[in-house]
């Protein structure tokens, strides 16, 4: 009997062989003829998957309502890099900040997850955490309009901690269901830019260079927004957490990772045996080795691609106009939001061409992404203005390129792990679940990594200017 391939299995599952043998699990299911041909996250799919018995229309717009809610704050505090820019740098030093601690929460998370979903049980463990990460979200936002310089980056630092662990927290819940399902999940964490935009607007900041100008009952009406907005992600998270569907998959993930733990003992006491026996050398394949090597590609495409947009997106306050009157920080800020946004819409709705459809064509364009890298911080270097020609449109269409190909890539790099992982490989859920978690070390490698960057260019700036 092969392993089914939905993620929203049935209690017939229990009963399934966790690791079959690896003739029956490249045999089990059939493999697409190209790439074009697999499923693709649009409406058309979303409505077969509904049709059909898998996850329902009202888990995604769940799933993108929760990310939305807990990537709020952040945004939105992004849309004020004028008004963190009155000391040098100071927007480098946030970004640092809310980025660097994502990776030990990862691996913490990684390292942690299935020991507590066993003993404590999934759906406890779910509720509890995303809860925590919640209402201490809104507790910072409240701190953070009378923070002073030093007290802003430690509430950075921990806003990191918890916006990061409750995206953690999110991640493994999605990849529970259909692979559309993590999809939904990236595009509402940039679908805040809205809320971002709006709120700015209606506080007449827009556009604003004097940083005096942002007062500090403005600055309290901002943060003050931002914790409705994450009140309301509480009770989206309520309504995920008592919602059928996860119930469902939250047992039957439940139930495989208990599987898991019996086969992982048996296969440790059989493996011993063979060591004392024969003395063999080399150990039978594990789950983990196997989805770390189905999804080695997508984890180079998803690491590159957020280094180069976080490293580049931590200097917009650097970034010098052609004209003093235009505060082209800002532009940035809010070309990068939408451009981001829109290539998590074009990944979401149009068909798949070209470099898009597939993972060997996102690693041909994360190449190209990293030569703009290069070049824009070749733009902003000190000194070198010789080297480029100093104009807005070139630096905003940069920017939007690299945006462009970050949103595109953070749909896209989950979904096309989740069909290597279970429609090529025949792998079940816990290990979409696990391929998931490791993306998500990725991720936050990429975070850290960029956060590093950033801090050595900073000072590097510093010494030059």
């Amino acid at each position: 009997m092969t392993r089914s391939t939905s993620l929203a299995s049935t209690d017939d599952d229990a009963s399934l062989p966790l690791f079959p043998p690896r003739a029956a699990r490249s045999q089990s299911l059939p493999v697409p003829s190209s790439p074009s041909s697999l499923s693709t996250f649009t409406l058309t799919s979303i409505k077969r998957d509904a049709s059909q018995g898998g996850t329902p229309y009202f888990c995604y717009v769940l799933l993108l309502s929760l990310a939305a809610s807990f990537m709020a704050p952040w945004v939105s505090i992004g849309t004020l890099v004028s008004y963190y820019s009155r000391t040098p740098r100071f927007f480098t030093w946030m970004n640092v900040a809310f980025y660097l601690p994502g990776l030990p929460v990862s691996l913490l998370q990684f390292s942690l997850d299935e020991r507590f979903d066993l003993s404590y049980g999934s759906r406890q463990v779910f509720l509890f955490r995303i809860l925590v990460c919640l209402f201490s979200i809104i507790a910072i936002c409240f701190l953070l309009p009378s923070a002073s310089d030093s007290q802003t980056l430690i509430l950075c630092s921990l806003l990191g901690v918890v916006t990061w662990s409750a995206h953690g927290t999110c991640i493994q819940l999605a990849s529970l269901f259909s692979k559309m399902a993590v999809g939904f999940l990236q595009f509402g964490v940039q679908l805040p830019n809205l809320w971002a935009l709006g709120l700015i607007l209606a506080l007449s900041l827009y556009g604003v260079t004097d940083a005096s100008l942002y007062t500090p009952s403005k600055i309290k009406i901002f943060y003050f927004s931002q914790c409705l907005l994450v009140l309301a992600g509480v009770v989206f998270a309520i309504l995920m957490w008592r919602r059928p569907f996860t119930k469902n998959a939250q047992r039957s993930y439940h139930r495989d990772i208990e599987a898991s733990a019996v086969d992982a003992g048996a296969e440790d006491s059989m493996t011993a045996s063979l060591l004392r026996s024969s003395s063999a050398s080399n150990p039978p394949e594990t789950r983990d080795s196997l989805v770390r090597s189905a999804i080695s590609k997508h984890s180079f495409v998803l690491f590159f691609t957020i280094f180069a947009s976080i490293s580049s997106g931590s200097f917009f306050g650097q970034v010098t106009s052609t004209s003093s009157s235009f505060n082209i920080a800002q532009t940035l800020y809010f070309i990068r939001l939408f451009s981001d946004l829109g290539g998590r819409f074009v990944a979401a709705s149009l068909p798949r061409a070209l470099l898009l459809s597939s993972i060997d064509g996102l690693y041909k364009l994360t190449l190209l992404r990293l030569a703009v890298w290069v070049v824009f911080f070749a733009y902003i270097f000190p000194g070198a203005e010789f080297l480029l020609p100093r104009s807005d449109a070139l630096i905003c269409a940069l920017t939007s390129f690299g945006s462009l190909h970050s949103g595109l890539c953070a749909v896209l790099v989950y979904e096309y792990a989740g069909t290597e992982i279970v429609v090529r490989r025949g792998m079940g859920k816990e290990s979409n679940a696990v391929g998931a978690r490791m993306l998500n070390i990725v991720f936050h490698k990429a975070c850290f990594s960029a956060s590093v960057v950033s801090l050595l260019l900073g000072l590097a700036f510093d010494s030059l200017t």
